[in-house]
């Protein structure tokens, strides 16, 4: 989430003195090789006049017709969903995955969005749109991942209480606004030097984000609690490098310490209901979602669970992506609707 706009500050600087990523996302998870035959089928459907574009991930050798698939849904808002890609890998193992850029993102970009779209500045759109995709493949009975934004998206969604979502995974999860800003100031700014903790006060009250001492500062944060990979590879690098900025700042406010009213004051604590949907929430040891904000929507969700995964970030299935992958599968597979049969076949 605020995350998003340090990253792109540091994938910028990494492209000039790289001239691109060093390695690829397929290179950082060494499950890839469980694949066979994945092959990725890119589609598009329409909502609220917009065209937006997907992907499908299958292997057509291993697939398993009693996994049911899994959408995903990406962090920003503003972000494409191609540093999604590692969890293709799920594919691999038999399920089926499907990612979606947003409206007014990636291969879904609409420019101008104030004048061409604005409802892409409401959360209610976003929910509209999952609707629509899940309606549009015609699912039946499927999982549902949200990281960070996206972990916004999903439990309004899951508000809405449709019919054939199995499962719900909230990775780098918030539940309210003002709980996770106020936490990571507790938490994760005072674990900083004191000399940077001045300058991060000192910014907040110039709003001075455009300073090179600024992008600095946002470099080295994104090392602590974003990524701990560094230099990035390249489905991330692709993800920010044309984040839509008119929506980041309108929806999430101009950089990492601040917050707009909209989600500053959104706070859905204690109303997904988890004995309908059980839920897992994961985030990495060093995330900036701290580990009382992950609790924090844990302990509002009925019937859930929390994996803390060691030496990752936020961004926790680039991090650490195989564990990350061993943990989700065994999730998902025991809230299957399938897992009864499958324990009888056992």
């Amino acid at each position: 989430m605020n995350a998003f706009i340090t990253l792109f500050a540091c994938f910028s600087s990494l492209s000039l003195l790289a001239n691109g990523a060093f390695f690829t996302c397929s290179d950082i998870v060494e499950k890839m090789s469980d694949c066979k035959k994945l092959t990725e089928t890119k589609g598009s459907f329409e909502v609220h006049g917009l065209t937006i574009t997907y992907w499908v991930y299958e292997d057509k050798e291993n697939r398993d017709h009693l996994m049911d698939p899994i959408i995903v849904v990406n962090g920003g808002p503003g972000a494409s969903s191609a540093y999604m890609q590692p969890l293709k890998q799920l594919a691999c193992r038999g399920r089926k995955v499907i990612r979606y850029d947003q409206g007014g993102t990636g291969e879904s970009f609409i420019a101008n969005v104030t004048k061409n779209a604005p409802f892409l500045l409401e959360i209610p759109y976003y929910v509209d749109e999952l609707q629509a995709l899940v309606k549009h493949l015609g699912l039946e009975k499927y999982h549902l991942l949200g990281h960070s934004w996206g972990t916004v998206v999903a439990q309004e969604f899951a508000m809405t209480e449709p019919e054939g979502m199995l499962g719900l995974v909230l990775v780098g999860a918030l539940s309210s606004g003002r709980f996770y800003i106020e936490s990571q100031r507790e938490v994760r700014h005072k674990s900083l030097p004191p000399y940077l903790q001045k300058l991060l006060k000192q910014f907040e009250a110039s709003g001075d984000w455009n300073s090179p001492l600024y992008e600095a500062v946002n470099t080295y944060l994104t090392g602590l609690w974003t990524s701990r990979l560094i230099p990035m590879p390249d489905c991330v690098e692709d993800a920010f490098a044309g984040i839509n900025m008119e929506i980041y700042v309108d929806i999430n406010g101009p950089s990492e310490f601040t917050m707009s009213d909209k989600l500053l004051n959104w706070d859905v604590t204690g109303k997904v209901d988890g004995l309908k949907y059980p839920t897992t929430v994961i985030g990495g040891e060093h995330d900036t979602m701290t580990y009382d904000c992950l609790t924090h929507v844990a302990n509002g969700i009925q019937n859930s669970e929390l994996k803390i995964i060691p030496n990752a970030g936020h961004m926790s299935f680039i991090d650490n992506p195989d564990l990350f992958m061993d943990y989700l599968q065994e999730f998902l597979v025991t809230h299957d609707s399938s897992s009864e049969k499958r324990n009888e076949e056992l």
